[in-house]
């Protein structure tokens, strides 16, 4: 029970960041924060999004699985707290690379290469 509550604190506090995020670009939309943001949106949002959505898989799925998570593989075992810790990690990674793997390519770093020149000359 308590890991719900601190899941949807969690929760909470992501969708005030990004609550932020979104009246930044709406009301700023040609501010500094808001260039920053759009020249570096992956990092920005990508990454928070990345260690929220690790964060929520490693908590539901030990409420779902109403058992304690084990994992054994070749002479490793690793129980309860720990493969929490392994499964967060993990998860963070396969997101993360998969944002670089979909990310555009040449193209969006020729753009923010130029974007940054065009603030230095600002």
């Amino acid at each position: 029970m308590a890991s719900l509550i601190f899941l949807s604190a969690l929760i909470s506090i992501g969708a005030a960041y990004f609550a932020c995020v979104a009246y930044i670009l709406l009301t700023e939309w040609g501010g500094p924060i808001a260039e920053a943001l759009v020249t570096n949106g992956l990092i920005a949002i990508g990454i928070p999004c990345a260690a929220l959505g690790a964060f929520a898989l490693v908590i539901a799925l030990p409420a779902v699985a109403q058992e304690p998570l084990e994992f054994e593989a070749f002479t490793v075992k690793i129980k309860a707290p720990t493969i929490q810790i392994v499964l967060w990690v993990v998860c963070f990674i396969c997101i993360v690379g998969a944002i670089k793997w979909f990310a555009p390519g040449a193209s969006n770093e020729a753009q923010r290469d130029k974007r940054a020149v065009q603030l230095k000359d600002s």
